[in-house]
């Protein structure tokens, strides 16, 4: 639909999945300018930021409101006196571990959906520097972002939406890599929308993990049981993160780091992002800012499966 919906607010997509309801009026999903929380005035320039009380935040450093780990889902609360573990077995809603990297489905390249070497904010996010962070395009090239508290930080590509995708970017941390379990991440997103998508992130310790977030505020933040080797920490990452099916099949995600398979996991029950979607990048300090990391060369690519 080329232009936005008329009558009653809610629901907060409409039925194309082009237009989004703010509260206030209906915006287009496509600008990527939708605040994480209705709660959070919208800021500006097309990143997208989130306070440290808004959106759960890292998965070692709670709060996060849903964990899973093979078929038992167990709901997490964190509360002022400490943490309270308030849930149990669960059948209905399961994200299994897809273990086998060659029961991914083949798939080709059908189109370059977005391409940016981030070489300036013509079609990346806007030049900023505020309390929470500092967003330029620095002399040798890329998109940095430096997080000076504990936040997170969205920004999605100006792009159609897209199905099955394939996202790939160079990624490189500049402040210290600490170790540890509460530690900052980075990555990217497929499957993109003001308040779901997929996160497929690397931890400065090398961890790396796949998350699915939906919820009206996006606080039903799920790691999808998948276990991978540690990524080598070298000076430049190239992630390539894949989202393939959903419409009456699973989600198959895949992610690979510098030509290395590390993660393949399903979602069997991915609800609305089972449809096409956006791309982007994601960084999350968790509670342990700051972070800098510098982006290079965004590439979403649609994807088509062969061999079937």
């Amino acid at each position: 639909m080329d232009q936005p919906p008329t009558g009653p607010a809610p629901p907060q997509l409409s039925p194309d999945g082009r237009w989004w309801w703010n509260g206030q009026a209906w915006v287009s999903v496509a600008t990527g300018a939708q605040p994480t929380t209705p709660a959070r005035p919208l800021d500006s320039g097309t990143g997208i930021r989130t306070g440290p009380a808004a959106v759960p935040a890292s998965p070692y450093g709670l709060p996060e409101t849903l964990m899973r780990k093979r078929g038992a889902l167990f709901w997490v609360a964190v509360g002022l006196a400490g943490l309270t573990v308030l849930g149990g077995l669960l059948g209905y809603v399961t994200t299994r571990l897809l273990a086998p990297s060659h029961l991914a489905p083949n798939v080709e390249v059908a189109r370059v959906a977005y391409e940016w070497s981030f070489a300036d904010a013509a079609h990346g996010p806007d030049v900023e520097d505020n309390s929470l962070d500092r967003v330029f395009y620095p002399p040798g090239g890329g998109l940095e972002v430096d997080l000076k508290q504990p936040t997170n930080y969205r920004f999605y590509a100006p792009m159609d939406l897209v199905r099955d995708m394939r996202v790939e970017v160079d990624l490189q941390f500049l402040s210290p890599l600490r170790q540890g379990e509460t530690v900052p991440s980075a990555g990217v997103i497929c499957r993109g929308f003001p308040t779901q998508w997929f996160f497929f992130r690397i931890w400065t310790n090398g961890d790396a993990a796949i998350f699915r977030i939906r919820g009206q505020n996006a606080d039903d933040w799920l790691r999808v049981p998948v276990d991978g080797p540690k990524v080598s920490m070298t000076d430049t990452l190239h992630l390539r993160a894949d989202c393939v099916g959903g419409q009456g099949s699973p989600i198959t995600l895949t992610l690979d780091v510098n030509g290395k398979r590390i993660l393949t996991g399903f979602d069997d029950v991915p609800g609305p992002l089972a449809k096409p979607g956006q791309a982007g990048i994601m960084m999350d300090t968790g509670n342990n800012a700051p972070l800098a990391v510098v982006y290079r060369t965004l590439v979403v690519s649609e994807l088509r499966v062969v061999g079937q």
